[in-house]
Formats: C-alpha cells, sequence, structure tokens
C-alpha cells in the first residue's frame, strides 16, 4: 500500500511527514547589474531578499559606497565605478545569511561638434573639428540640409553647402556616435551653421561735376548693413548716402563704397571728374566799315568746360 506523501513550509518550518525539519536562512541580493554612469541607479536585492529562518529581517549592505541605504532589503545602487556589494540579513533568532551582487559601471558616451558657426553664402567649404570620448568609438555626421561632407565618419571633416542651405539661411549639423555596448546609449552633439547672404552695393550718381558744385552719391540700400566710403583727397564717410559741397578739381578720382552685413562684404567703384567753371573774354573786336555791312571781326576766348557754344548777337 503506498502512503501519500506532503510536506509544506512555515516560517522556514519544512514539515514532512509528520516531521519538522528547520529550512536555513536565504539571504539573495539579487542578479548581477550593469548602469549607465551619470544614468541613474538601480534597485538590488531579491525578491524577496530573505527567505526561510525565523523573520522578522535585519539586513546589512555593504560597503556603503553609492547606496541609498544600508539597512533596507532594496536600496537604490549608484556607484561611479565598479563594485561588489555583500548582504548579510540576521533573522529573529539571529541566523545569519549571506550573498553578493556585482554592479559594473559603463562610461557613457560623449560627444561635441564645435560651437555655431557663420559664413557668407558663396563659401565653398567649412572646416569642421568635433570630438568624442567615454565608450564611442566611432561617429556620423548628417545635416538637415542638402550639403555634403567630405568625410562623414571622420572627426576632423569638411561641409559644403548647397544652394538650398544658402536658401534657407541656416542649417543643422549632427554628430552622432556609434551606441556602445552595454546600458549606455549613443552621445549626439549638434551645432548651427549660419549663411548670410552677400549684400549687392550699387552706387546710383553721375560722373561729372562742376567746380564748385556738389558730389553727390546714393548708395541702394541694404537690410542690416554699414556704409563705407572712401575717395580722393583722403575722402572718407559712413553715410548711405555722402555729399562732398563745395567740390573741385582735387575731388576727381575713383570713389569705392563697401556695403557690409556682418562679415559679408560688396564693394562698388564710380569715378568722378570736376570740371573747372567755364568763363570766357573778348580779346579782339573790329567794326564793320558801313552800317548794315557784316565785315567786323570778334575774337573770343573761352577756357573750361566741356563743349564751347558761341553765339554771337546784335547789340540794340
Amino acid at each position: 500500500m503506498t502512503k501519500a506523501f506532503k510536506a509544506f513550509v512555515v516560517f522556514g518550518l519544512l514539515i514532512s511527514a509528520n516531521k519538522i525539519i528547520a529550512q536555513p536562512l536565504t539571504a539573495n541580493a539579487g542578479p548581477d547589474q550593469n548602469i549607465c554612469d551619470g544614468a541613474g541607479g538601480v534597485t538590488i536585492g531579491g525578491a524577496p531578499t530573505a527567505t526561510f529562518g525565523t523573520p522578522p529581517y535585519t539586513y546589512s549592505w555593504a560597503p556603503a559606497f553609492g547606496l541609498s541605504s544600508t539597512t533596507v532589503a532594496n536600496p537604490v545602487a549608484t556607484p561611479n565605478s565598479n563594485v561588489t556589494y555583500t548582504l548579510t540579513v540576521t533573522d529573529a533568532v539571529a541566523a545569519t545569511s549571506s550573498d553578493g551582487i556585482y554592479v559594473g559601471v559603463t562610461y557613457p558616451a560623449s560627444a561635441f561638434a564645435g560651437g555655431n558657426m557663420t559664413i557668407c553664402a558663396g563659401t565653398t567649404t567649412v572646416n569642421l573639428s568635433a570630438s568624442m570620448g567615454g565608450s564611442a568609438s566611432s561617429l556620423t555626421w548628417t545635416t538637415s540640409g542638402t550639403g555634403s561632407f567630405s568625410s562623414p565618419t571622420s572627426m576632423v571633416t569638411t561641409y559644403t553647402p548647397s544652394p538650398a542651405d544658402e536658401l534657407a539661411g541656416s542649417v543643422f549639423l549632427t554628430m552622432t556616435t556609434n551606441d556602445p555596448a552595454g546600458p549606455c546609449p549613443a552621445a549626439t552633439s549638434s551645432l548651427t551653421l549660419t549663411i548670410n547672404p552677400i549684400p549687392v552695393a550699387t552706387i546710383n550718381g553721375g560722373t561729372s561735376f562742376c567746380d564748385g558744385g556738389p558730389i553727390s552719391y546714393i548708395a541702394d540700400p541694404v537690410a542690416g548693413a554699414t556704409y563705407s566710403w572712401s575717395g580722393p583727397n583722403g575722402f572718407s564717410s559712413t553715410d548711405q548716402n555722402p555729399i562732398i559741397n563745395p567740390a573741385s578739381a582735387i575731388n576727381s578720382g575713383l570713389y569705392t563704397l563697401i556695403v557690409a552685413v556682418g562679415a559679408c562684404a560688396d564693394t562698388a567703384d564710380i569715378t568722378a571728374v570736376v570740371n573747372p567753371t567755364p568763363s570766357s573774354s573778348i580779346t579782339g573786336l573790329t567794326d564793320v566799315i558801313c552800317n548794315g555791312q557784316s565785315n567786323g571781326t570778334a575774337t573770343v576766348t573761352a577756357t573750361g568746360g566741356l563743349l564751347l557754344i558761341y553765339i554771337f548777337g546784335t547789340i540794340q
């Protein structure tokens, strides 16, 4: 005849076949863990942390390095270097049990794309120099625009903006490291590349002026621009529309305008000629022999001017 066998545990005692067998106190520190430095801690200890023996239990964790508490069943461990914690559990009858857990620390990847940059439209290449560290071993560059990198997997590379980039006025250049093994994620870093348009310098005004009169020029307006004029006889001005009054022959020559918006600039030139004021005098006169005849003479001397027009009339 076969007898049924039943067994059950009550407070660490194994009751089997009418026999009471004490079960030893067992500490459970939990499985080994890995954390990413700086990303927060991990809860250690089992579920439950102590079994069998005679409750209630007291807990002691060592070392205290990086622990939120050394006397609770499930503390949070936030070490900044690899460590093995030892758990000692003591029950109500002073029985003890120990267990250990290893918490490994992985250092995160780091990335720095460089500082923000500003260039002028038409710049063919932009030099980039990034850095990475920690657990990162490789990187990849990407752009929010449509330009291209000379070497998209190198820390030191160049970027060539596209016409669409220039039209947009700015793009984000981002470097992303590889995703290292372990709990730490990839790292990213971005910089803003601002692309300013080149202003257009335009001079409005004539090239021929009269002695004693004004020389005036008008520059087309450009938003946010500064104006710098230079010219003959040490002339300089920061006015958008300069005037020289009165002008003389020493003001003849080449005038240069620089229109700048930030570091982006354009130039334009114009040549001014200051003509002397025309003058005339009658230096010789012979009367007609008889009234009504046309055999008299007059000699006129004229200076200055570009075109001399002689008008003879009758004196009443």
